[in-house]
């Protein structure tokens, strides 16, 4: 096996290890939406339906997402998705849900008015660059402007 193999699954194996269900390691990024004032989250009437939610997030995926398996087509499966305010599991056996670990961690990015407003949503994306699997779980929150995606979880 090469040197440069080698390195680059200890970089595999070291990310992942440091990934791994902590929430400490809560990913926002500038390829986020910034997170919306409080103010903006209210005066678009608060919380919305699964239904509403996941139109939202499936409209915020690509934009966040779209690079994420270059040469590939984008794909993106959602697992399930929670109403953090009020910790609503819509439950999935490939979905190991933790509303309150989740909401601990939108909490960290947006405080904690934004957070209990959001969803949290697993998401898998099959062909990411360099993985055969990619999960996250992603937050979302509908603001004056539109939906925002600002925050991810990585679960792998």
């Amino acid at each position: 096996m090469k040197l440069s193999s080698l390195l680059a699954l200890a970089l595999l194996i070291a990310c992942s290890t440091a990934t791994n269900g902590d929430a400490a390691t809560l990913v926002a990024t500038g390829k986020f939406d910034p997170c919306p004032s409080l103010k903006d989250v209210r005066a678009a009437g608060g919380v919305y339906t699964l239904q509403l939610a996941t139109t939202g997030v499936m409209q915020r995926l690509p934009k966040v997402y779209g690079d994420i398996a270059p040469g590939y087509p984008f794909r993106v499966q959602l697992v399930g998705g929670i109403l953090l305010a009020r910790r609503y599991y819509v439950p999935s056996k490939n979905n190991p849900a933790d509303p309150l670990r989740y909401y601990q961690a939108a909490s960290r990015v947006c405080g904690p008015g934004i957070a209990g407003m959001s969803w949290a949503f697993t998401v898998n994306f099959p062909y990411a660059g360099g993985v055969l699997w990619a999960r996250y779980v992603v937050f979302v929150v509908r603001a004056r402007s539109g939906w925002k995606l600002y925050g991810e979880l990585p679960l792998n």
